[in-house]
């Protein structure tokens, strides 16, 4: 018979002679002990029955309690995921919630980064963590996978694998699918922090002097088209000049050249982000400053050198709009201004020139120029906010309530280093001269 477990406990415990003889629902003799069970309402509005055994009335009721706390503490999941879902659906989840986030008009998320999580998930994560279930994963199993990755790529990669790994938890864990985030106990390899290369004087001339030479051999071969023939020159001298970020500097417009107090200018207010479903984008910086943003630096408004101001007004052409891309391809229609470049074929077209003049062996990277450049302005002005604002990095004091709120300042402009630039580009021309082009003042 049947007794109710005493006051304060929910269930019924059952003595060994209620119990001998009799089978359970897989058919097999149940053992000859004291049993206790109990039905639990999970928030799910699930019904569980839950049995314990004990060689006791006590032991079957403690059993009971701490089995009763197990299936209390397992992820009971979603109508989306479970516990028993594997890696690759969280995933796919996680990323399909990012791309929500990064389409609405102020997005805390660019869709360029949500691009690069979704190309480390396939490339590093897929194919160890892909076929997991949420309810195999352990500190020590997502360890090992991490230590896989930083072996078969690089440490650095690991990192951030590790990073896309532990937001892809945290998804599982707002649908109740795990109830810890096992990747909190992994420990991913210790970042270093690199050594930062520049081009050299030398090098930086040798650059310069070979897309002249390149653009000035193209021009001869067919002088109607000079924009064709010197923008990836004139690209070269505008990086140098401004310190932009490739991307930044293929978004910009004829229409962003513009002149502070007679100094030329140019405003950089966009940039160019190629993205794996969608292609090569255009996206506006955003001016309103939030909190551990780095938004409002981004868009700035740099000073020309006179050799880039020179360069572009070499290639502008006849009627240009102010909306054409300055460094653009012809489109399939035949109009010009367009159809803007992607950083990659920018950096291959520049690599390819090189090649061509034998200096292949000059290493070049998209933020290479950007590095030299801030080194250039640093070591020219003696100090380092001088360069931070011409990068469009964030500085701590911009951050404060005062700043951000009560005080009308022209941080936007960054100071105006053409004095520093110019006597550089002096250097590099004194050791490998420019050739002559016309039209253009050097």
């Amino acid at each position: 018979m049947a007794e109710k477990i005493p006051f304060g406990q929910a269930g019924k415990i059952y003595p060994p002679e209620f119990i001998t003889g009799r089978k359970g629902k897989s058919g097999k003799d149940l053992p000859d002990k004291w049993q206790a069970s109990r039905r639990i309402h999970t928030l799910s509005g699930v019904v569980k029955e839950i049995t314990a055994w004990g060689n006791t009335s006590e032991e079957a009721i403690e059993n009971l309690v701490l089995k009763t706390k197990e299936k209390l503490a397992m992820p009971g999941g979603s109508l989306l995921l479970s516990n028993s879902s594997v890696v690759g659906s969280v995933a796919l989840e996680w990323i399909a919630q990012l791309e929500k986030e990064s389409e609405r008009a102020n997005p805390r998320i660019k869709a360029g980064t949500v691009s690069g999580y979704e190309r480390t998930f396939e490339k590093a994560l897929l194919p160890l963590f892909g076929q997991v279930r949420l309810n195999e994963l352990t500190p020590a199993l997502c360890q090992a996978h991490i230590n896989t990755i930083a072996d078969n790529f690089s440490e650095d990669y690991a990192r951030k694998a590790a990073t896309v790994m532990k937001q892809i938890c945290y998804t599982a864990m707002m649908h109740n699918a795990l109830a810890t985030n096992p990747m909190l106990a992994v420990k991913p390899p210790r970042r270093i922090l690199p050594e930062v290369i520049t081009f050299t004087p030398a090098e930086m001339a040798a650059i310069r002097q070979a897309l002249w030479a390149d653009g000035l051999a193209t021009f001869e071969r067919n002088p109607d088209d000079i924009h064709a023939a010197f923008q990836w020159a004139v690209l070269g001298e505008v990086l140098i000049s401004t310190a932009m970020r490739f991307g930044e500097a293929l978004a910009c417009q004829w229409g962003q050249i513009g002149e502070i107090d007679g100094e030329p200018v140019l405003d950089i207010n966009g940039t160019m982000t190629e993205y794996k479903k969608n292609g090569v984008r255009y996206h506006e910086r955003s001016r309103v400053l939030k909190k551990g943003t780095v938004d409002k630096p981004k868009h700035r408004t740099v000073y020309l050198a006179k050799t880039a101001y020179a360069a572009l007004m070499l290639i502008k052409p006849e009627g240009a709009k102010s909306t054409d891309y300055i460094f653009n391809n012809i489109d399939r229609q035949g109009n010009y201004g367009t159809m803007p470049y992607k950083s990659t074929t920018a950096r291959s077209n520049i690599v390819r020139r090189l090649k061509k003049a034998e200096l292949d062996y000059i290493q070049v990277n998209p933020h290479k120029f950007r590095k030299t450049t801030a080194t250039v302005v640093r070591d020219g002005s003696g100090y380092m906010e001088t360069a931070s604002r011409l990068l469009g990095h964030v500085l701590k004091e911009e951050q404060s309530v005062t700043n951000r709120h009560y005080i009308q300042s022209r941080k936007n402009i960054c100071p105006n280093v053409n004095d520093i630039i110019e006597s550089y580009l002096e250097l590099c021309s004194k050791i490998v001269p420019l050739p002559e082009i016309p039209g253009f003042n050097k």
